[in-house]
């Protein structure tokens, strides 16, 4: 199953996510891991980040610092386990643009040659999944 939990920016939608991967990882008896893909950029970037890390301490997670292309962990990993993947916002600004906000190469066509191999991959080794979207601003955590 794939959830996509989308929301304001600093609205709990981490917070939340947290508590249903672990949910999901305790009921299925499988490996949790986060999939960090930010990189810091600046003092804020780096409080933040301490801040989830801090946040998720003792919680189970086995932590994977990907900021790109996340198709390498995959061979790592257990693919029956709960993945959080955070950001996918984070995941886009680093596969596009350099550390100065440059355009990387062409763009276009190697992000979506790596979505498509991401997609196949998936695909491959998790053949039923059911994509479920939740918008966090409904809740109050």
């Amino acid at each position: 199953m794939n959830i996509f939990i989308s929301g304001g920016c600093k609205n709990g939608k981490s917070m939340y996510a947290q508590k249903l991967a672990q949910k999901m990882a305790q009921e299925k008896n499988v490996p949790l891991y986060y999939l960090a893909t930010m990189k810091p950029k600046d003092s804020e970037d780096d409080e933040r980040v301490l801040r989830h890390q801090q946040d998720r301490d003792g919680w189970g997670f086995i932590t994977i610092e990907q900021p790109v292309d996340v198709c390498k962990v995959l061979d790592e990993v257990d693919p029956k386990g709960v993945f959080l993947f955070d950001s996918v916002t984070a995941l886009l600004e680093n596969e596009m643009f350099d550390k100065d906000f440059n355009l990387i190469g062409d763009v276009t066509t190697d992000f979506h040659s790596r979505c498509n191999l991401l997609r196949a991959y998936i695909e491959e080794r998790i053949p039923q999944i059911r994509d479920t979207t939740i918008d966090t601003d409904q809740y109050l955590i």
